[in-house]
């Protein structure tokens, strides 16, 4: 036979395999970064930052609607008091803000009652503005003139408050009013508020002043549409940064006759927002700002407070832009993600429904992403490293191969590539040299994915994937499956095909909660144990092929449950808060007749708690507020709404019930057990629950929400300035004859 002519094979080998291993590491490179894998552990990182944005923006939202902007009591106070000096002719309105001396009676008899709108709402500031004149037509005649009122600052809200009000300070107050009380004032108080000096009308007195100034009966419109959110302000001859919230002050006949409003300082406001929960070691940080008229990019910022990178001088915010679904920042070169989430402080179509604010949580993204950043690395190294031992390996092959290569060849066919790599021993040095070669490369990338594997589960969040091939009816799944789910490992290892992975994932079709109320691509399994876990799956069907990642959302689930809670509850008696009943009740009457069938709304109030307050202090008033709470938890059944919506109101919502008589039974039970609670005062003095309530039906009464609150409310009123210490039903003659009274004294 004819010898073949040629290069020897050693050399006709060498640059195709090397080509080879090139060819193989690329595919190796496409198939992991081609693959949704890293995006979707990064887009996973985003959305938990994203999660803890918007937590925290429901708890500021509430916050500051429901705690510091509880003003709706206090104003009714101070119109009460200010209605009476009128009838007494003790104030006349022609001069009321003439001077401090004209209003030195209301403003005495009122600054309790701010002291005590501080104390309760946890906040800095208080004040009362006096004015009667239109301050637009004065502001385009280019007046500004002094107004009298009082200012009040606690710059330490959360502590506890003094007996004497030591801790208070007053920014304005006329000079009699500072020398009748017990409460200092600093060099930079004023008797008058001095807008005379600075040549503008502070917005806290202009915007819900002249808003409603604007209405024809402004009696006609709730309160809280007139509230006003400023932007930060400062005191004349004052450094410390506030926002404030106000509202007007309006008589029965329309009068407007000033402002009241509370204010929060910045650094206060900055306390609320902890940077350190958006990630370790504080390096991300919160900003509030008012949304500018450009889409997408915030200006007027409130708090800056950004602690990233103290290594050198000022880091200052320069640019926070919209791009695609995240929002980048621009800190000296440096890119961070931001999220902006909008607080709901306004009421559709009222007068300031159009300023918008938001929170904004800043991260720097190498923190953010820090855990995908680190699956790429380790993946690059790990292909740098396949690569540079193929290639090795090819060398020695080439340079070792001889004449048993066919012999060679037959072996390597008879490999299966699912075990082990052993080839046979020729007994020839170099075949057998060749051999070892292709045996070590297989181990060194065996060892590499399992360096990989171990990485993955080192990390600090709790990982694991499977992939189903159904061309090949195969399954693959990482070891850390069986232990998110807490299933046996040995029996889970066990499983060899897709009818068994199925069986198996069926037994865990119990643990699965709401799918309701989850994307169509995962599962949220709640898994029982020791210490409750909660498991997400997120899948990924091409059809022949299905992927699934699994997380543990312990932590990101218990936060958000936390937090909802805390929007939902009254911190003194864990009852439902406003906000919480009236959704729950619109939720109710939007399902209509089949599920409220008959309802009654019981509207409560105690009696007694102001001389608890007055007599014995806040704290047994609290132990009055929560011994009511506590009885009317126990005394009802599962499923009534209980509520306090603030002070000493409370709502109780019975529905669902076939006939009235059950819960007129329910109610009957509630009074008994009404009437042996009590309050052991300093001394051992007993003091009985005392309450007047009123009762609503639905729908003998009415089918509308917002009028079955107003006649239980009425009930309630009637008892309360009647009887007391009862429980009274709606009557709609008594209604309706007070109705025509208010009409008749009103024209």
């Amino acid at each position: 036979m004819k010898q073949a002519k040629g290069v020897p094979i050693r050399q006709k080998l060498l640059i195709p395999m090397i080509l080879l291993v090139i060819i193989e590491n690329i595919l190796l490179i496409s198939v992991i970064f081609g693959s949704s894998l890293l995006s979707y552990v990064e887009n996973k990182e985003k959305a938990i930052f994203y999660e803890k944005v918007s937590n925290r923006k429901n708890y500021l939202e509430n916050e500051m609607l429901t705690r510091w902007a509880n003003v709706n009591n206090t104003v009714q106070e101070v119109n009460n008091t200010m209605q009476k000096l009128i009838d007494t002719k003790k104030i006349s309105l022609d001069t009321l803000d003439d001077g401090s001396e004209y209003c030195t009676p209301l403003l005495k008899k009122v600054s309790s009652k701010l002291i005590q709108l501080m104390r309760a709402n946890q906040v800095t500031g208080a004040f009362i503005v006096l004015n009667t004149d239109n301050l637009e037509k004065k502001k385009e005649q280019g007046i500004f003139e002094n107004k009298p009122g009082i200012y009040l600052r606690d710059f330490d809200p959360t502590s506890t408050p003094s007996k004497k009000n030591q801790d208070l300070l007053f920014k304005y107050a006329p000079k009699a009013l500072t020398q009748s009380m017990n409460i200092s004032h600093g060099k930079t108080w004023r008797p008058l508020f001095e807008f005379e000096k600075e040549r503008e009308y502070g917005s806290y007195l202009y915007e819900p002043y002249q808003a409603a100034l604007k209405e024809e009966d402004p009696t006609e419109i709730e309160l809280k549409d007139f509230g006003y959110w400023s932007s930060p302000y400062t005191l004349y001859d004052d450094d410390t940064k506030v926002i404030s919230y106000s509202v007007p002050l309006i008589l029965n006949d329309g009068t407007i006759y000033g402002v009241l409003g509370i204010d929060i300082s910045l650094d206060y406001l900055l306390q609320q927002l902890p940077n350190g929960e958006l990630i370790e070691n504080e390096q991300g940080s919160y900003l509030i700002g008012i949304e500018s008229e450009k889409p997408g990019t915030f200006r007027n910022v409130l708090i800056n407070g950004m602690i990233y990178s103290q290594a050198a001088g000022n880091r200052q915010i320069t640019e926070i832009t919209e791009n695609k679904d995240d929002y980048i920042v621009k800190n000296q070169n440096k890119v961070m993600y931001a999220d902006a989430e909008y607080l709901d402080l306004y009421g559709e179509n009222t007068e300031f429904s159009s300023q918008k604010w938001a929170l904004i949580g800043i991260v720097p993204k190498n923190k953010l992403l820090v855990f995908s950043d680190r699956i790429i690395r380790t993946l690059i190294g790990a292909v740098l490293v396949t690569m540079l031992i193929g290639i090795i390996g090819v060398i020695i092959v080439s340079l070792t191969i001889s004449k048993p290569v066919s012999k060679l060849i037959q072996s390597v066919k008879s490999t299966k590539p699912s075990g082990d790599i052993r080839f046979i021993r020729t007994g020839i040095q170099e075949v057998d040299l060749l051999s070892q070669s292709i045996e070590n490369m297989n181990e060194e990338i065996v060892d590499t994915a399992k360096r990989f594997s171990r990485i993955i589960n080192m990390a600090s969040i709790d990982l694991a994937g499977f992939e189903i091939n159904r061309k090949e009816n195969t399954v693959y799944f990482t070891s850390k499956f069986a232990e998110l789910f807490g299933l046996e490992k040995e029996s889970f290892f066990e499983v060899t095909s897709i009818d068994m992975f199925e069986e198996l994932m069926k037994q865990l079709k119990g643990h699965e909660l709401d799918r309701d109320k989850q994307k169509d691509n995962e599962i949220i399994y709640l898994i029982p144990g020791e210490k409750t876990r909660y498991v997400r799956l997120t899948l990924n069907d091409t059809g022949d092929y299905c992927s699934g990642l699994v997380e543990n959302i312990t932590d990101m689930m218990m936060e958000k449950e936390q937090i909802e809670y805390e929007r939902d509850h009254d911190q003194l008696t864990g009852l439902l808060n406003r906000r919480a009943f009236y959704r729950i009740m619109k939720g109710l009457f939007c399902q209509g007749k089949s599920t409220l069938k008959i309802t009654a709304l019981v509207m409560i109030d105690l009696d007694g708690l102001k001389h608890i307050n007055d007599t014995y202090g806040h704290e047994f008033g609290d132990k009055y507020i929560q011994i009511a709470a506590d009885v009317f938890m126990d005394s009802v059944p599962d499923g009534t709404v209980v509520s306090r919506p603030g002070g000493d109101e409370f709502y109780i919502l019975f529905y669902g019930y076939e006939s009235k008589v059950e819960i007129e039974e329910k109610l009957y039970q509630l009074q008994n057990d009404i009437k042996h609670q009590q309050i052991i005062l300093p001394g051992g003095e007993p003091f009985p629950l005392h309450l007047s309530a009123g009762v609503a039906w639905y729908p003998q009464d009415t089918t509308d929400s917002k009028i079955f609150m107003q006649y239980a409310d009425f009930a309630m009123y009637q008892i309360k300035h009647t009887v007391k210490n009862q429980f009274g039903y709606f009557d709609m003659e008594a209604y309706r004859t007070s109705q025509e009274q208010y009409n008749e004294e009103k024209g």
